[in-house]
């Protein structure tokens, strides 16, 4: 079953369990089961239909979560341009633009888009849910659609467009929950659902039953200390600050179990001062939009090997190559690129041969295939 299903499923025997807070505000699984199925029946009203490419521009996370959920179970491709309007506008063509505010540089730059705007009345919808719409627990039959757009900024002008298809969505949804650390209740996320990772880690907490908190990257400290979360989500370019915040105010986490870090830049002092002082009981994650993580591991296993990231994932083939592109022997300094394996959770073998990625990074593989990426 697709992450709707298991959402629904939730919603059916734990109606009351809260799902997703943010914000001061708070959403059940019966109420977010609720939402999708109301935004959906707004969203085929106002005349989206399967196939489409839909700008969303929310501000309030949960009412973005629930547009974003809305959307896949329709088959329509979302991308989330809230803080990135103008770099989403200039590279990717859009049906319509969801929003909940007008935007001069919605007609000005996409002219052909149809802005839908948001009320507050689509979120006060008693509606249920019926028989037909609950989970059945089938695949779909053509799980190649375009169901994500993702815009990542990589210092050019034009950013790189990753386009996401259901299967790889779900193939990543899987190595998530593969990737998490366990004996955890409540989440507490700050990376933005913008990013193609925080939506992950966001479906991740649901399908596996669990409470997700949205936060931004310097509250989530407090809030963990306030309301018991026992696992922290962050960007590690915001390692240091975090522990240096923590260092300096002594509010103490007791709640806090482990954490998981996850980035493609990683600074060895920030992880090290991270370690010592929130949670050696840490998860690193190298990342990238276009396969989900492509290595990991917890991050006291291998602290004292400098610009480890964690442990190639077996769902990506990682290789560090020389200036001609010949692979490295173990231990050997050179440029990092990686693909999908095309053989692991679900992805279809015809990937294999997919092009290698290049992110432009110095990297180390060891012979126990640990990443060092410089």
């Amino acid at each position: 079953m697709n992450f709707i299903d298991v959402i629904f499923f939730q919603a059916e025997i734990a109606p009351e369990k809260l799902a997703v807070v943010a914000q001061g505000a708070v959403l059940s699984y019966g109420r977010l089961a609720h939402g999708i199925v109301s935004a959906q029946r707004r969203l085929t009203a106002s005349g989206l239909t399967e196939g489409q490419t839909v700008a969303v521009n929310v501000a309030h996370p949960i009412d973005h979560f629930v547009f974003l959920c809305a959307l896949y179970r329709l088959k329509i491709a979302s991308a989330s341009v809230t803080g990135q309007v103008e770099s989403y506008f200039d590279n990717v063509k859009f049906d319509a633009v969801l929003s909940d505010s007008v935007n001069a540089l919605f007609s000005a730059k996409q002219p052909a888009a149809r802005l839908i705007l948001v009320e507050p009345s689509w979120f006060r919808d008693q509606v249920t849910f019926s028989v037909a719409e609950r989970t059945r627990a089938v695949r779909d039959p053509n799980p190649g659609w375009l169901c994500r757009v993702t815009c990542l900024a990589d210092g050019s002008p034009n950013p790189t467009v990753v386009r996401t298809t259901a299967r790889a969505l779900e193939a990543q949804l899987a190595s998530y929950c593969l990737a998490v650390l366990p004996n955890w209740e409540r989440m507490i996320s700050a990376l933005a659902l913008n990013t193609l990772t925080g939506f992950l880690f966001g479906i991740t907490a649901l399908w596996l039953g669990r409470t997700i908190c949205l936060a931004e990257p310097m509250i989530a400290r407090n809030v963990i200390a306030a309301y018991k979360h026992h696992y922290l989500v962050a960007a590690a370019a915001d390692a240091g600050q975090l522990a240096a915040l923590q260092a300096s105010q002594f509010i103490a986490m007791p709640s806090l179990r482990g954490a998981h870090l996850v980035g493609q830049r990683f600074s060895p002092e920030a992880i090290a001062r991270w370690l010592e002082t929130i949670s050696s009981n840490t998860v690193l994650s190298y990342v990238h939009p276009a396969i989900g993580i492509v290595a990991y591991g917890l991050a006291a296993r291998f602290k004292d090997v400098a610009g480890a990231v964690g442990y190639v994932a077996p769902w990506v083939e990682v290789q560090v190559v020389n200036a001609d592109g010949v692979a490295m022997p173990a231990d050997r300094e050179g440029d990092l690129r990686f693909r999908d394996r095309g053989d692991q959770t679900g992805r279809p073998a015809d990937q294999h041969d997919a092009p290698w990625i290049y992110p432009g990074q110095r990297a180390r593989l060891t012979r126990n295939r640990l990443l060092a990426v410089f």
